[in-house]
C-alpha cells in the first residue's frame, strides 16, 4: 500500500532539522542563491515530511528548509507556515525510497549522493532488491556488483567520496585502489588530493607505482615519500595538472628506465633529421609499435612544394635509419 500524500500547512519552527537520517546531499553547501530564489519566487515545490513520535522530520527538502531559515522568513510571512507534503501512513523504508527518488528525478545525483542513497536503502533492503528496482528510485539502472563496489568505496576512507565529488579521483581509479591492502589506498588518496589527472593517467600511475613496489621490493610508504615525488607535490603552484604530469613522468621513468633511455636516443636522432618548418615526426606510443606518423602544415602552393622537397631530403637522411632500425640498435 502506497503512503498517502497529504498537503498541509506547517510552521517552519515545527520542523525538526536535527534528524538527518534521510538526507543524501551534503549539508555544507552555500545556500545563499537558493535563499535568494525563494525570497524572490517563493517555494517551487513543497518539502516532504514524515510525522514520527512528536516530531516532523524531513524526508526531502533539507536545503529548502535551511534556506528559509537563512532568510529568517517563510513562504508565508504572516503565519510562519508553508505547504508541505506529509507521509502520514508511511514507514521508514518507504520514506527512504521517497527521499532518494525525490532527488534523483529532479536532477542527476552526484556520485557521493548516489552512494549515500544506496547505503540509506541498504539499511532496509538487500543489494539485489535495490538493483531490481534501481530504475524506479535512481532514474537509472544499477547491477548488484556495481552497487557493492560503490558502497565499498565509502567504507575505504572518508576522503573517497569528497575526492570523487570534486573530480580529483575517478571511479575507475577508486575501484582499482580498493584491491590493495593498507596503507596503499590511503597513499593514493593523498596523492590524488594534491594533483589533477585524468582517469587514464590515474590508472597509469597506480599501475606503475605498484609494479615498481613489487619489482624493487619497496615499502609503499617509502616510494611515496621519496624526495623527487614530495618536492613536486610541495611546489607552490595552483597548476595541479602540471604536478600530475611531473609525478607521472617520475613514475614512468622509474618503471621503464630502458624505455626512457631509448626514447632519449630516438629524440636525438629526430633532432638530426633537421625537419623543415611545419613538419612533425610522431613516434608510436611508448615505442611499442612500428608505425610512424609525419604531419605538416601549409598555406600556399609554394609552402606545399617546400614541404615535399623537405620530405625527399628526409628520406635520404642517415639519421632516419637509426630511428626506423631502433629495434636492432
Amino acid at each position: 500500500m502506497k503512503p498517502s500524500n497529504i498537503l498541509k500547512r506547517i510552521r517552519v519552527a515545527e520542523i525538526d532539522l536535527s534528524d538527518t537520517r534521510f538526507e543524501i546531499s551534503s549539508g555544507e553547501e552555500d545556500l545563499s542563491s537558493l535563499a535568494f530564489s525563494i525570497q524572490e519566487n517563493g517555494l517551487l515545490s513543497p518539502p516532504v515530511l514524515w510525522p514520527v513520535n512528536d516530531s516532523l522530520i524531513i524526508v526531502s527538502g533539507f536545503k529548502r528548509i535551511r534556506a528559509l531559515r537563512l532568510n529568517h522568513e517563510t513562504a508565508d510571512r504572516e503565519t510562519g507556515a508553508l505547504d508541505c507534503i506529509l507521509l502520514e501512513d508511511a514507514d521508514e523504508k518507504e520514506c527512504a525510497v521517497r527521499a532518494v527518488a525525490e532527488n534523483a528525478f529532479q536532477r542527476e545525483l552526484t556520485l557521493a549522493e548516489t552512494i549515500r542513497g544506496l547505503k540509506l536503502l541498504n539499511r532496509f533492503t538487500t543489494v539485489d532488491e535495490i538493483a531490481r528496482i534501481s530504475a524506479q528510485i535512481f532514474n537509472c539502472r544499477f547491477n548488484s556488483s556495481h552497487i557493492r563496489e560503490l558502497m565499498a568505496l565509502e567504507n575505504l576512507d572518508p576522503r573517497v567520496v569528497d575526492l570523487l565529488n570534486r573530480g580529483s579521483l575517478s571511479l575507475k581509479a577508486g575501484l582499482r585502489i580498493l584491491k590493495y591492502d593498507p596503507p596503499v589506498p590511503g597513499l593514493f588518496l593523498d596523492l590524488f588530493s594534491k594533483i589533477k589527472a585524468s582517469s587514464s593517467k590515474q590508472i597509469e600511475m597506480i599501475t606503475w607505482a605498484m609494479e615498481i613496489i613489487a619489482r624493487e621490493k619497496l615499502d609503499p610508504q617509502s616510494l611515496y615519500q621519496e624526495k623527487e615525488i614530495q618536492e613536486i607535490l610541495g611546489r607552490e603552484t595552483e597548476d595541479l595538472g602540471l604536478k600530475a604530469n611531473l609525478v607521472r613522468q617520475v613514475l614512468k621513468k622509474r618503471r621503464y628506465p630502458n624505455l626512457e633511455k631509448k626514447l632519449g636516443q630516438v629524440r636525438n636522432s629526430i633532432n638530426k633529421l633537421n625537419l623543415g618548418k611545419g613538419i612533425r615526426f610522431i613516434l608510436p606510443e611508448n615505442l611499442e609499435g612500428t608505425t610512424y606518423t609525419l604531419s605538416f602544415d601549409f598555406k600556399t602552393r609554394d609552402e606545399l612544394k617546400k614541404r615535399g622537397e623537405d620530405l625527399i631530403l628526409l628520406e635520404k637522411n642517415p639519421a632516419l635509419s637509426t630511428i626506423l632500425d631502433r629495434e636492432h640498435g
